[in-house]
């Protein structure tokens, strides 16, 4: 995708090249799989700590949506086209769900043997809250140390474990 936004300005926002076409289309591809994830987790889940809180069990959907938001517009789902997505999933028996949805899996490069249950929602917002401003911090820095961004997002990965169990 280009655009030319004054005679002398042009931006490049798409795939320019068939590796990048790829990389794009497998990033869609997890963001669906992620879409039938958040049917199985709303379905099966066990979700005892927020039992009761409206939308428990969308920590797939929360990431999903974070992984739309780096598709370049044309690539981006309409919201009817997120219920489309999720549409097939509602349909399925417990069995044939699992076989499918593992299957998904495996074509993003994730060969589970069991259909993970993704955390809850505020543990994915409080990890991903986390995640952006500890790269922010770092950006700010100025340092090219990534070691040190490294460190820092495994111990919010530690901290979020805690929390989970």
């Amino acid at each position: 995708d280009v655009i030319i936004e004054h005679p002398d300005t042009v931006r490049i926002i798409g795939p320019i090249d068939d590796e990048d076409a790829k990389r794009f289309d497998h990033t869609c591809r997890f963001r669906d799989v992620l879409i039938g994830q958040n049917v199985w987790d709303n379905r099966y889940a066990d979700c005892s700590q927020d039992h009761d809180a409206v939308g428990a069990n969308n920590g797939a959907l929360l990431i999903a949506m974070v992984i739309e938001k780096m598709l370049p517009p044309r690539l981006r789902l309409e919201n009817t086209e997120w219920f489309m997505k999720a549409q097939p999933w509602q349909r399925l028996t417990k069995r044939q769900f699992h076989k499918k949805l593992k299957a998904a899996w495996k074509t993003v490069g994730c060969n589970v043997k069991m259909i993970p249950n993704l955390p809850t929602t505020n543990v994915t917002q409080t990890m991903l809250s986390g995640t952006i401003n500890a790269i922010l911090d770092w950006k700010k820095s100025g340092t090219d140390n990534v070691t040190e961004l490294a460190m820092e997002l495994a111990e919010i990965g530690k901290e979020t474990s805690k929390d989970m169990s």
